[in-house]
């Protein structure tokens, strides 16, 4: 092979090299928007059902560690004392738990037409791709990782004007790399990582497909419905509780 089959080779390998970096990026962006795809549904999902069932079921935990702290008062066997103890601190979490997730899911999803959910789909594509942590020049990487957070959090509750002001920032700061570089080894060396990235993202979407929550999700066909028998149910827990005090 003479020199200018060498150089013919090499120019070839780093296409090559550089079309498969740009297949894994455009994967890499087209897996962030799906494993976001099942976060929204999972946060809007906790968002309805705090709205709909919280008050009642917060209320259905407060009486059920009133009950146990009162079984708890009036118990004089100490084994059973002991046990009784336990059920009452696992009670008393259960309230903070769910009070905690109120707190963190309160901030109210929007309410966007066809053509705003389109355009929010399209923004966040844009500047996913600006500021996706794996595909910024390392000096920014860590100002990406922050913006990238921001965006995704303003993607999960649709705010359509946040998701456009983070874009419109994002194409002035340009985060992005100027151009890959021509060495093979190095390419390879990123190539490498993408591909790890890649099945990351895909492992992330596997667990939260397999989430208690998502399954349950999954299985509803009627939220609404869902929420009402819910709620339903618990009243109904709640007087039987009342009738032990």
């Amino acid at each position: 092979m003479d020199n200018k089959e060498i150089i013919l080779y090499q120019s070839e390998r780093l296409q090559e090299m550089i079309g498969d970096i740009k297949s894994l990026e455009d994967k890499i962006i087209d897996l962030s928007e799906d494993k976001l795809e099942i976060e929204k549904k999972i946060y809007r999902f906790n968002n309805e059902y705090n709205e709909k069932v919280g008050s009642i079921l917060v209320k259905y935990l407060q009486k059920r560690e009133e009950l146990v702290a009162q079984k708890y008062g009036e118990c004089e066997n100490e084994e059973q004392k002991e046990a009784l103890k336990k059920k009452h601190e696992n009670a008393q979490e259960d309230v903070q738990t769910f009070q905690a997730q109120q707190a963190n899911n309160k901030t109210p999803i929007k309410k966007l037409t066809l053509e705003e959910e389109q355009e929010l789909k399209l923004l966040y594509k844009k500047a996913c791709r600006l500021c996706h942590p794996d595909m910024v020049d390392e000096l920014f990487k860590e100002e990406a990782i922050a913006i990238f957070h921001q965006l995704n959090l303003a993607n999960q509750r649709k705010d359509l004007p946040q998701v456009r002001e983070i874009l419109k920032q994002l194409e002035i700061a340009n985060f992005s790399m100027t151009s890959l570089p021509s060495d093979i080894e190095v390419l390879k060396k990123r190539k490498t990582a993408l591909g790890a990235e890649v099945i990351k993202i895909e492992l992330e979407i596997g667990e939260l497909k397999n989430d208690s929550t998502y399954q349950r999700i999954q299985n509803i066909k009627d939220w609404q419905r869902y929420f009402k028998v819910t709620a339903m149910q618990l009243e109904k827990e709640i007087y039987k509780q009342e009738l032990n005090f």
